[in-house]
């Protein structure tokens, strides 16, 4: 490959400019929920929990877009903390299932307003008509 084609590929690829893009957004939702204690990905998952009114393990992982593996690393310090709940699903023992506390709900509470200065900090970034074709684009991907 030439540098001609590394320069191409590299200004047109998807992959790295979502990564790229990705990584910066996380960085400004992550500084701007500090205060509460909670990381953007901590957010995202006490945020589905409120929205599905609790789920498996299985079930959030897919919501989040992200492996058990990587769920389970983030859930660690919610359940810690007593932000979250654990329980045997009990039909099936096998099948955790993950419910917000009180004490998460107040958390949550707590963040929205930092989470609602990020998303306005990103969408000034961004003209009205972009940041609602960049949502739009992002759920066509996925």
């Amino acid at each position: 490959m030439d540098r001609k084609v590394a320069l191409e590929i590299g200004s047109s690829c998807f992959v790295l400019g979502l990564r790229r893009a990705g990584r910066r957004v996380s960085r400004i939702y992550d500084e701007a929920l500090r205060p509460a204690g909670l990381s953007n990905g901590q957010f995202s998952l006490l945020t589905i929990l409120v929205a599905l009114g609790g789920g498996s393990v299985g079930e959030i992982a897919d919501r989040l877009g992200v492996d058990r593996t990587t769920l389970n690393a983030t859930l660690k310090p919610l359940e810690r903390d007593g932000l979250v709940q654990s329980e045997a699903d009990p039909r099936d023992g096998r099948i955790r299932r993950l419910s917000l506390t009180d004490r998460g709900r107040e958390r949550l509470t707590e963040a929205e307003p930092l989470w609602r200065a990020a998303q306005a900090k990103i969408a000034a970034q961004l003209e009205a008509d972009s940041a609602h074709q960049l949502r739009s684009s992002l759920r066509a991907i996925g």
